[in-house]
């Protein structure tokens, strides 16, 4: 079905939230009995889950245009880049290669912007979004093979496993996303659908907790809890604060709210995504279970 190319590029189209997220994250041990499972079903497919920013990029007549997935518009080193192998009404959905560390590296590394692609909606004004997933991948894969070299350098078509699910998540640097195999047209509307799972690896790192900030929203306060705890590590030989961390249980949020001094200089184990630079921890949280270390000194919590 042809899209008319005025539709096509008039805002009313460019801003319909074309955003598609996983419907279920999973994380920790549980990945590893899941992937097995989901391998083994033969239900799935995976593909790498990439460090980055959503993004739908539309190629037009004039100049293209990258949508994120609130639906702003955001300039980028791809805008200006028209080479003839990028035809006009042409609509890509993937990961846009900025905003993290772990992104700014391989931006760095490849010395242009790039962006992760995994989905195709339209090529030459011919809307592939009703299409069945595995449709739609092909289609991804024949415009992929359509283009020149340094365009396949700028957009980089993710790969897709069927086997080796535990291997590729622990070669991957975030982990995978499950996509049910024969999935229908392309969904869209903002939402969050059940057959893209996200399975994402889990990092552990011990810290010293330093302070504890309390809450004070209104169902916090009859019985004090903790909105945030700070925590850190040695460095040069000082213990620096390097994280807060809000994310944790009610008990937790009660029991360092209320015995604090019990808590204050001890090890406690933090779950995150990835250490920056700065020693900050991506998206931290404390785990269910076996939260405190007392079997580990404060002096071994080093940052390096």
């Amino acid at each position: 079905m042809k899209i008319d190319p005025t539709v096509f590029s008039s805002q009313g189209f460019i801003f319909t939230n074309r955003y598609q997220g996983c419907g279920l994250d999973l994380t920790g041990p549980s990945d590893e009995s899941f992937l097995t499972k989901s391998e083994a079903g033969g239900l799935h497919v995976a593909e790498p889950k990439l460090d980055g920013n959503w993004a739908a990029f539309f190629i037009l007549p004039g100049s293209n245009m990258f949508i994120t997935r609130n639906t702003n518009h955001k300039e980028c080193g791809l805008d200006s880049y028209r080479p003839s192998c990028l035809r006009a009404g042409t609509l890509i959905i993937g990961e846009m290669g900025y905003g993290t560390e772990w992104a700014k590296k391989r931006r760095l590394a490849f010395g242009h912007d790039f962006m992760d692609v995994f989905d195709l909606l339209a090529v030459d004004y011919e809307d592939f979004s009703y299409l069945g997933d595995d449709d739609r991948r092909r289609k991804l894969e024949e415009w992929y093979a359509s283009l020149d070299a340094p365009t396949q350098e700028r957009f980089r078509m993710v790969p897709r496993y069927t086997t080796d699910f535990v291997k590729e998540f622990y070669a991957q640097h975030e982990g995978l996303v499950l996509k049910v195999k024969g999935a229908q047209q392309y969904k869209g509307g903002g939402r969050k659908v059940p057959h893209w799972i996200k399975c994402k690896k889990c990092d552990e790192a011990d810290m010293v907790i330093m302070d504890m900030k309390l809450s004070d929203a209104m169902t916090k306060t009859a019985e004090p809890m903790v909105e945030s705890i700070g925590c850190g590590q040695f460095v040069g030989g000082q213990l620096k604060l390097l994280v807060r961390v809000g994310s944790m249980t009610q008990f937790w949020q009660k029991e360092f709210a209320q015995k604090f001094n019990e808590y204050k200089g001890r090890v406690i184990r933090i779950n995150h995504y990835g250490q920056f630079n700065s020693g900050a921890l991506r998206h931290p949280y404390l785990p269910q279970t076996d939260v405190v270390r007392d079997d580990k000194n404060a002096t071994e919590c080093v940052f390096k």
